[in-house]
């Protein structure tokens, strides 16, 4: 009988814990992370070639630069409905991958074409270009977080939802005289997000989290559409 009524009151007490550990209500976050985009250099290299080739520069020796991680950032309200179940919705900028490209050829801008179409490459000469090129995703993002509380300050989670990305292609050239740049369109598009994180509460009513997300297809196919990778940290306070 002690025995039982030891068992009984541990779980009363864990129970109790666990009702503490997830306050039912409205909360406010914030993000801030690292992402990383599983973008390839290939399609930015071919871009890079057409644009130099619309100006008449073909270029012979090349410098490249290729960065796919970047700095992630967002906010984020919700509700938590249920001790194990929560909504959220919010906004996140999913940063940018860069491409940077230096290069020395022959510039034929002064090519001239005859009556025969026959052209006349004696006004070539050797020109530096550069250029870059940069696409970037952010939206508004609407998920469900399914949770397990572990003790009254800690707890683990899961999240399914999705994003309702636009998306961005900016392209800049220049010559070190001239220089041109695009005017970039924004694509939208609805990608699926997953994530899975732990949580921990302090003073009550604050909570830090650490969370990994990934987002499938970010972007757009003309914005270079691949999944994106984000680890971050984020600061909730509950009302």
């Amino acid at each position: 009988m002690r025995m039982v009524a030891v068992t009984m009151l541990a779980g009363g007490l864990l129970s109790t814990q666990f009702a503490s550990a997830a306050e039912r209500g409205f909360y406010v976050g914030a993000l801030f992370g690292k992402t990383e985009k599983a973008a390839e250099q290939g399609p930015y290299d071919a871009l890079a070639t057409r644009n130099y080739v619309s100006f008449g520069f073909e270029a012979q020796q090349s410098t490249v630069s290729f960065e796919t991680k970047d700095t992630a950032y967002g906010f984020f309200g919700g509700y938590r409905i249920f001790d194990h179940l929560a909504i959220e919705g919010g906004y996140m900028d999913l940063g940018e991958v860069s491409y940077r490209n230096e290069s020395t050829g022959i510039d034929h801008a002064g090519d001239v074409v005859n009556d025969l179409g026959i052209t006349d490459h004696s006004n070539d000469v050797i020109g530096n270009w550069n250029q870059q090129i940069r696409t970037s995703s952010k939206g508004l993002t609407v998920s469900a977080l399914g949770i397990l509380p572990l003790t009254y300050r800690s707890e683990l989670f899961v999240r399914g939802g999705v994003m309702l990305s636009s998306s961005e292609l900016k392209e800049h050239l220049s010559n070190g005289t001239d220089s041109a740049s695009n005017n970039p369109q924004q694509q939208t598009a609805t990608d699926l997000l997953a994530g899975v994180g732990a949580g921990f509460t302090f003073a009550e009513i604050y909570t830090v989290r650490v969370e990994y997300q990934r987002i499938f297809d970010a972007g757009d196919k003309a914005t270079d559409e691949r999944d994106v990778d984000l680890v971050g940290v984020s600061v909730i306070v509950q009302f």
